[in-house]
């Protein structure tokens, strides 16, 4: 796996979970960009681009290494409880598809171990924080990390 088969993994994800594939007018609404939202002012809306991270060795010996690149989660919004509120979705949706253990016909659909039939061991969503996005205050934006590990191909 590469780092842009993960970012779209992600996506794919959380374009198909709960709340953002239903019926919810303000979820249902929510664009994921797999970059940076180049200061745009449509919201709602998330944007996934590199920050940075490590790659692991496994041992010597070994082909196969393990990525956990960082990656910066920025969600504008219109108001920050509908930001707050996107993430906590977002997060729910990773808890649900990442701790699926059943063995049904559909597994690895998106909340049924999606995510591990794609090669993507674990995410780790970090807390989010609020930071300016425009002056006038028309955008409220919300930044977290999330880390996925995932080996090389």
């Amino acid at each position: 796996m590469n780092l842009k088969a993960a970012v779209d993994a992600l996506i794919y994800l959380w374009q198909n979970s709960d709340p953002f594939n239903g019926t919810n007018a303000l979820y249902s609404a929510v664009r994921f960009v797999p970059e940076y939202p180049q200061a745009g002012m449509a919201t709602p809306a998330v944007g996934l681009s590199l920050a940075g991270g490590v790659g692991v060795g496994k041992e010597i010996g070994w082909a196969n290494r393990w990525r956990t690149p960082r990656i910066q989660v920025d969600i504008l919004a219109a108001d920050m409880l509908a930001a707050t509120r996107i993430y906590q979705h977002m997060r729910t949706a990773l808890i649900t598809d990442l701790n699926h253990a059943g063995a049904t016909g559909d597994a690895g659909d998106p909340g049924k171990g999606y995510l591990h039939a794609q090669g993507i061991r674990r995410v780790v969503m970090g807390e989010p924080i609020e930071q300016p996005w425009d002056d006038a205050g028309r955008v409220r934006r919300l930044v977290a990390d999330a880390e996925p590990l995932f080996a090389d191909a």
